[in-house]
């Protein structure tokens, strides 16, 4: 998905447990690449930007690593390469220059 001046939830990489508590790490469109969310009770705890894939994929690796040190459990989950994808509303729309750049069958993958 291409920056159009507003973040749109793109993915989610994964969702942990830890007893009744969740956290559900969140990527979203931004104008310098993507934005890793860390949400927990649908509350930011942490937030970075990422420039290029490989620095999304340390962060979201780094940031459930560390909950899993801690106790946290996997709940649902993807790959790093095909991150599990929520039905997010009408962000999952394609836009006429993702047409152009076959983007489109990346975010309708279920």
């Amino acid at each position: 998905m291409f920056w159009d001046g507003t973040p749109r939830a793109v993915a989610e990489w994964w969702t942990l447990k830890k007893g009744q508590r969740r956290a559900v790490c969140r990527m979203f469109t931004h104008v310098l690449g993507h934005e890793l969310r860390l949400e927990g009770s649908r509350e930011l705890v942490s937030s970075d930007v990422c420039r290029t894939d490989d620095e999304v994929i340390a962060c979201q690796e780094q940031w459930r690593a560390s909950l899993e040190a801690k106790g946290w459990k996997g709940r649902l989950e993807g790959t790093a390469l095909t991150p599990h994808m929520d039905p997010i509303e009408d962000d999952a729309r394609c836009t006429p220059e993702e047409e152009e750049h076959d983007r489109c069958a990346e975010l309708r993958r279920p």
